[in-house]
């Protein structure tokens, strides 16, 4: 998907294990393409009990894309499914990760 300047790929399918979909990411997770990604992760939901979410090669990432992990997190476990996170960063994103209160994605732990 092109949005303006911005660019983000995404695939989504099943995961391998039963009722688990998988979510792959990568390109600008900013608010250039939040609504994509909330719609992706809508549709996740929609189709599978729990999810996988992997961003790799990531080239950019705000508060737009951690309020989606976030919300997405807290609907997977009013919904009783499971949520495995796996992001690849920079370290200057890692970095806002830690200091943000969300290094726990970084260890694929959800809170």
């Amino acid at each position: 998907m092109q949005t303006g300047q911005k660019s983000l790929k995404v695939k989504a399918g099943n995961e391998g294990r039963k009722d688990w979909g998988l979510l792959r990411l990568e390109g600008n997770l900013t608010l250039d393409t939040v609504d994509e990604v909330a719609k992706v992760f809508r549709e996740a939901q929609g189709k599978y009990k729990h999810l996988r979410v992997v961003a790799q090669k990531t080239s950019g990432v705000d508060l737009g894309f951690l309020q989606l992990l976030h919300a997405l997190t807290v609907a997977q476990k009013v919904r009783r499914g499971e949520l495995e996170v796996e992001l690849t960063l920079t370290p200057e994103l890692e970095q806002l990760f830690t200091n943000t209160g969300f290094g726990d994605w970084l260890e694929g732990k959800v809170r």
